[in-house]
């Protein structure tokens, strides 16, 4: 599996927005032998101009860094840095109660929670709004995920099916 992260990704191309910026630097990635493909909710795909099996894919952004991960198997990514929020406010709004009572008041559990939504509604292909309160990412059977600090005090958070989470290891790439 391989995770990569982009620094100062915006100054690659400063006349791309959106997903048309991500989409330059899935390909830059990837290769130009590559076409990114969107599903109607967004989620992009890659599709190769040769007879390939392409790689699932799962991008996030955060400031001034872009997360994206290649498998060959269903993945998800997000990543967040740690920054001041109304934790209770949101927990209550959007956590289940498990997630709740885990971040409490603690910045670095709150970040662990939210990227594991994030990643866990990328690896299902739906909205976080679908996701919220509803699903709870704690004791899941059919998912695992990787939370991992990067950059002191950034969370970046991968789900993938709960077997891939227990035996693969990962790699991350830093890109400047």
């Amino acid at each position: 599996m391989q995770i990569v992260v982009v620094k100062n990704y915006k100054a690659r191309y400063p006349e791309l927005k959106g997903r048309a910026l991500t989409d330059r630097l899935i390909l830059d990635l990837l290769g130009e032998d590559a076409q990114v493909i969107r599903s109607d909710e967004g989620k992009p795909s890659i599709q190769w101009k040769k007879n390939q099996t392409p790689p699932f894919v799962s991008v996030s952004h955060c400031e001034d860094y872009f997360a994206c991960v290649f498998d060959g198997e269903n993945i998800g990514i997000d990543i967040q840095n740690e920054r001041q929020v109304d934790i209770r406010k949101i927990s209550r709004r959007y956590y289940a109660p498990a997630e709740q009572e885990f971040a409490a008041d603690e910045p670095g559990r709150f970040f662990i929670v939210w990227t594991r939504k994030e990643a866990f509604a990328k690896y299902m292909g739906r909205g976080l709004a679908q996701i919220n309160r509803s699903v709870d990412v704690f004791g899941r059977s059919d998912v695992g995920f990787w939370d991992i600090t990067i950059l002191g005090d950034y969370h970046l958070c991968v789900c993938t099916s709960r077997e891939r989470a227990e035996k693969e290891k990962y790699e991350i790439q830093f890109l400047d």
